[in-house]
Parts: C-alpha cells; structure tokens; sequence
C-alpha cells in the first residue's frame, strides 16, 4: 500500500501504456484510412487521416503531461508530498508523444501525396 497522495506503480503503468496504446491504435487507424481511401469525395492528396492522427496523439500527450503534474505535488491530510518518480516517467512518455504527434501532425501528408 502506498502513502497517501503517492501514485502506486501500477496506475503509473496504467496510465502510460493506456496513453500509448491509444496513440498506436489512432495511428494506424489513421495509416489505414488513408492507404483504403475510404472517403469517395476526396483525392490522396486530400485524405489526410494519418496527419490528423497526430493531433489525437498530441492529446494523448497532453493527457499525460497532466498527469506528470498532477502526481508531482500533492496535499492530503494537511501534508505536502512530493512524487517525482511518476511525474519523471510522465513527462518522458508525454514529450515523446507531443513531439512525435507534433511531427506527425505535420508531416503525415507527405508519403501519401
């Protein structure tokens, strides 16, 4: 058991593998999409999915980075805790899916042109 105000390991994992698996899933759903052209209406070069699913990750992101903060400095009972372990793990997982979704975002048009 731990303190209180201390994230437990496991909802760290959690969290994590949660946030990256649905950046995964978003992508290739994305890929998907624009290698089927599912959509009639459009061109290839108009069917953006897999650029457009950077923007979901980026949100997968940012959800994490809230955790980072969130874990970082709790108040429970009167006392000021510190959990930096976490909020480190966090914030390495939540910089590489911001960068990456940001990348992606981007440049995610450019194979399919």
């Amino acid at each position: 058991m731990s303190p209180i105000g201390v994230e437990p390991t496991r909802a760290v994992r959690w969290h994590s593998v949660g946030g990256i698996a649905i950046a995964i899933a978003v992508v290739v759903i994305g890929i998907c999409l624009d290698l089927a052209h599912w959509n009639a209406l459009c061109t290839p070069a108009q069917c953006h999915w897999t650029a457009r699913s950077g923007a979901i990750v980026i949100v997968c992101g940012t959800y994490l980075a809230f955790r980072a903060a969130a874990v970082l400095v709790t108040f429970s009972e009167g006392i000021l805790r510190t959990n930096p372990e976490p909020s480190f793990q966090y914030g390495i997982l939540s910089f590489v899916l911001i960068a990456g979704g940001t990348l992606l975002w981007a440049f995610g048009d450019l194979p399919f042109m």
